[in-house]
């Protein structure tokens, strides 16, 4: 059984969806959409509250270089932009709107701030220091992500466990940066990849080859021969 958790909405993800084989609800907007692709329809969604929307124009004024993304109804508004979000723009499939701050419909599922990482640093200082009902995350070295507060991939998972028939004791999770930590926290066993950020290593129960290795085979791999070694584990029940 295989699924996807990611940040990415869920345009953004389908022509991978429709490539693999995935049988079980993924996660999308990093931990704020469960959702149903066999059904094509949500199964459990969170979205920021209203008084976080004040903070943007906040972050225009105090980071005019700051590139700015907010995401609501499978659209991304472009508020302010620089180098790295011409980058993100072309690198992803969705649909990119410029409306005003004050135009864009609720509810926002997130906010990515974008921008060097060093000065990421400063914007994430700046907002910690706002104490608001948000839960920041490094999707990327270069994305500092606002999302809802308690939100998390790995939350989402406790989600898709109680929206299924999975058992949490036989799941196994892959990631490679922050917005990972936590699934792989959830997880039975939470598996990093080579080239992971140092703390996700360090926080993973496996550390596999190099995202570029073939990561997911040599994972699956390594299951089975687990589960050949173990008469206790069926083998059906398991989900990567």
């Amino acid at each position: 059984m295989f699924s996807i958790a990611t940040g990415r909405i869920k345009s953004s993800v389908m022509n991978y969806v429709h490539q693999l084989p995935i049988n079980v609800p993924g996660i999308l907007y990093n931990g704020g959409l469960v959702y149903d692709f066999n059904q094509d329809k949500p199964l459990w969604n969170s979205s920021l509250p209203d008084e976080i929307y004040g903070i943007v124009p906040m972050l225009q004024q105090q980071f005019p270089e700051l590139g700015i993304e907010i995401y609501s109804d499978e659209k991304a508004y472009f508020i302010q932009e620089n180098a790295i979000t011409d980058l993100h723009k072309s690198k992803e499939s969705i649909t990119i709107c410029y409306d005003p701050v004050d135009q864009i419909a609720s509810p926002w599922e997130k906010i990515i701030l974008v921008w060097d990482p060093e000065k990421l640093e400063k914007v994430e200082q700046f907002l910690q220091v706002l104490q608001l009902p948000m839960h920041l995350v490094r999707s990327e070295s270069f994305f500092l992500e606002i999302l809802p507060k308690g939100v998390s991939k790995g939350s989402a998972l406790q989600h898709l466990f109680r929206e299924s028939d999975l058992n949490p004791k036989y799941v196994v999770a892959i990631g490679d940066n922050m917005n990972d930590f936590e699934l792989l926290q959830e997880a039975e066993i939470g598996v990093a990849v080579e080239n992971a950020h140092p703390r996700l290593k360090e926080a993973a129960d496996v550390i596999t080859v190099h995202h570029n290795q073939h990561a997911i085979a040599a994972i699956i791999k390594d299951m089975q021969q687990l589960l050949a070694e173990s008469s206790k584990v069926e083998k059906k029940k398991i989900a990567f």
